[in-house]
C-alpha cells in the first residue's frame, strides 16, 4: 500500500493552510503526491450546485463520472458506509505519498499542527507521532518540532522517513541543475543497470556530473 502520513490537529488550528505548503515541497523532491481529506459529517457536496454533474446526482445517478482529456472524477452516493482509509488508499492510482486531513485516530505517522490558541495538549500517541508543527516553543515534545513555516523541513523528515523506506528498493534520484526530475521506469532500470555496472553491487552512492563547457573561439 501506499505510505500514508496523516495531518491532525484541532479544527482551525491550520492543517490545511500547512497541507497547501506541505504539498509542494515533497512535489519539489520529485514525490507524486496523494491526499485523502476526512469530512466528519454524511452528505457533503462535492459537485458544484447547478452545474451538470451535480444535477445527475440530484436526478438519481448513484455513480457520476466527469472525463475530460486530463483528468477524471468520480463521485459515489449512498455507498452505505464510510470506506476504511485503507480502502480509500486502494483507490489511489499512483502515488508516492498519501497525505490525510484528519485520521487522527488511524494507526498512520502522524504530523500534529499544535498551535497557540487552540491546543492544550498533544493529542497524537507518541509512537505513531512523526512531528510537530507549532507557534509554540514546547520542552520535552515527544517528536521534533517545525515551525508553521517550515514544511521544507517536514517534506524532508517524512522523505527520510516514511517514503524512501516504502519503497523497498534501490533510490534513484536525477536532478538537472539541482531540480529533480523524474524519470520513467525503462528509463529509470537501464540508468540503475549502468551504474551498478560502473560502481559495482556492493557501492552504496554512485555521483555523477556532467557539465557543458562553452567552446573557445580561437585566435589566428
Amino acid at each position: 500500500m501506499i505510505p500514508v502520513v496523516s495531518i491532525v490537529g484541532k479544527s482551525g488550528s491550520g492543517k490545511t493552510t500547512f497541507m497547501e505548503k506541505l504539498i509542494p515541497a515533497l512535489r519539489r523532491r520529485g514525490w507524486r503526491v496523494a491526499t485523502i481529506k476526512h469530512h466528519a459529517h454524511p452528505g457533503f457536496d462535492f459537485d458544484v450546485p447547478g452545474k451538470d454533474t451535480w444535477r445527475h446526482a440530484r436526478a438519481g445517478s448513484s455513480t457520476v463520472l466527469i472525463v475530460s482529456p486530463g483528468k477524471l472524477a468520480m463521485i459515489w452516493d449512498e455507498i452505505g458506509r464510510e470506506p476504511s482509509l485503507e480502502e480509500a488508499v486502494a483507490m489511489i492510482p499512483d502515488a508516492d505519498i498519501v497525505l490525510t486531513e484528519g485520521y487522527h485516530w488511524a494507526r498512520t505517522p502522524k504530523v500534529e499542527v499544535f498551535r497557540r490558541g487552540y491546543s492544550d495538549e498533544i493529542r497524537s500517541s507518541p509512537e505513531l507521532l512523526l512531528a510537530i508543527v507549532s507557534d509554540v516553543e514546547l520542552e520535552s515534545a515527544p517528536a521534533p518540532v517545525f515551525d508553521l513555516e517550515d514544511a521544507e523541513g517536514v517534506a524532508g523528515l517524512i522523505e527520510e522517513e516514511v517514503i524512501v523506506p516504502a519503497l523497498g528498493e534501490d533510490r534513484l534520484d536525477f536532478l538537472v541543475d539541482g531540480k529533480p526530475v523524474r524519470l520513467g521506469e525503462s528509463s529509470k532500470e537501464r540508468l540503475m543497470d549502468l551504474l551498478k555496472g560502473l560502481g559495482g553491487e556492493a557501492k552504496e552512492e554512485v555521483f555523477v556530473r556532467w557539465r557543458r563547457e562553452s567552446k573557445k573561439r580561437k585566435h589566428g
